[in-house]
Parts: structure tokens; sequence; C-alpha cells
């Protein structure tokens, strides 16, 4: 039982990073969008199956609860199989990954006439009685 609850554990962890990696790099190229639901809602039927076994005490609803789990869990191989299968049934490439640029990293191109407008001529504070004349480097 510690086995499965480490390897728990991880599933869920590694369903919160293909949610936040995978599933949005692939909703927008609209993809397999119908098994994926397929297989993300067992995924989460076993996470709160998981939770509930756990915290519930009455036998009845104890009993009821784990079918579902042990059910919901042996046919969610068959179900990523289907969704993994899609991509070669219907000939689909891979989505490459975009590169995202955060606001600070994304160029904005200007004319090269604008760029050496912008260039300053003098240092912005005087150095000590020291000035510099347009097109030699400062000391």
């Amino acid at each position: 039982m510690r086995l499965h609850a480490a390897t728990a554990t991880a599933a869920i962890w590694l369903l919160g990073y293909m949610s936040a990696v995978h599933v949005q790099r692939n909703w927008g190229a609209r993809q397999r969008r119908g098994s994926g639901l397929l297989f993300v809602t067992p995924l989460g039927l076993l996470v709160v199956t998981g939770y509930l076994l756990y915290y519930v005490d009455a036998d009845r609803p104890a009993a009821l609860i784990s079918s579902i789990h042990w059910i919901v869990g042996l046919c969610v191989p068959a179900v990523f199989l289907l969704h993994r299968g899609q991509r070669r049934l219907r000939g689909i490439a891979p989505v490459a990954p975009q590169p995202q640029l955060r606001p600070q990293q994304q160029l904005q191109l200007q004319p090269q006439s604008q760029l050496q407008a912008q260039l300053p001529v003098e240092p912005a504070l005087p150095m000590r009685g020291l000035s510099v004349q347009p097109g030699q480097p400062p000391l």
C-alpha cells in the first residue's frame, strides 16, 4: 500500500505537470481534445476517489468508492493507449514546442536612424571637468 501511495503522489505531480505543459500547448493546436478529455477525466476521478478512500470512515460508501477506484484504475492504461494511438491512427505529427519569450525578452525592431538618434552624445552626469567629444570613447 505504501508503494501505491508513493506512485499516486508521483502520478498527481505528473498530472499537474502535464496539465501545465502538454495540455496547454496541444489544446491550442486543437489536436486530440476528445481523447485527451477522455484520459484526464478518469485521472481526476482517481484523485477524488483516492482522497475519499482516505477520509471516508463508513463501510458501505468506502466499499463503493473502492470499487470505483479499482475499475477506473484498471481502465486508465487502456484510455492512455487510446489517446497515444490517436496520433498514429490519424497521422498527426507532434506539435513542436513554441518558445515563449518573457515581455522583457521580446525585441522591438526600430529603424537604424531611430536607434542612432537615441544614442547619448554626452554622458548623463559630468565627470569632474572631463567632457566627451562626439565619436570618441569615454575615458
